[in-house]
């Protein structure tokens, strides 16, 4: 029995040792790779959480806030109102604009005769807003299209290249080629 009490005596003394050493800062840590905790931004510094692979401590890491170098621009960021459309910056939170145009309209499959729908080619925005019944056509020296019949508006429909018949003359506009 005293043999037991011995043993048990010896491993909690090693135990709280080993637990005062590594409290103590007696660990020479060695850190996983760490797990995310928060991502940066562009407004606040991220955090790492990391483990020690010996003792198990936790301590944060402090990753740097991201920098805005260059605005990039993906097809997939476009932003839009009722006339035009325009590519948002992709960096969290800059809000710099770029090409920014007229939609360009072409009829949808989903709209109906009493309710007609249109797409815009650029950025996809649909909309039932606009009525292209007159037929008043614009052209510049490339391409024609149909204008919206609202006055002032500066939306079009079924932009297109001319396309030039044997007399010079667009099938589309009826411009004459120079």
């Amino acid at each position: 029995m005293k043999k037991l009490v011995a043993f048990i005596w010896a491993l909690s003394l090693m135990l709280t040792l080993t637990l005062a050493l590594s409290s103590c800062g007696e660990c020479e840590h060695v850190w996983d790779e760490g797990k995310i905790l928060r991502y940066p931004t562009d407004k606040a510094p991220g955090i790492d959480v990391l483990t020690c692979t010996l003792c198990g401590e936790q301590t944060t890491k402090e990753t740097p806030k991201l920098t805005h170098v260059q605005h990039t621009y993906s097809k997939m960021n476009w932003d839009g109102d009722h006339e035009n459309h325009w590519l948002v910056c992709d960096f969290n939170g800059c809000t710099v604009t770029t090409n920014k145009g007229s939609h360009i309209y072409e009829p949808a499959a989903l709209g109906t005769e009493e309710s007609p729908l249109y797409i815009c080619l650029i950025c996809r925005l649909s909309s039932n807003k606009h009525t292209f019944d007159k037929g008043v056509i614009g052209y510049d020296e490339s391409y024609h299209w149909i204008k919206c019949d609202e006055e002032g508006c500066t939306v079009v429909c079924d932009r297109d290249l001319h396309n030039f018949d044997e007399n010079g003359k667009c099938t589309g506009c009826e411009i004459e080629k120079q």
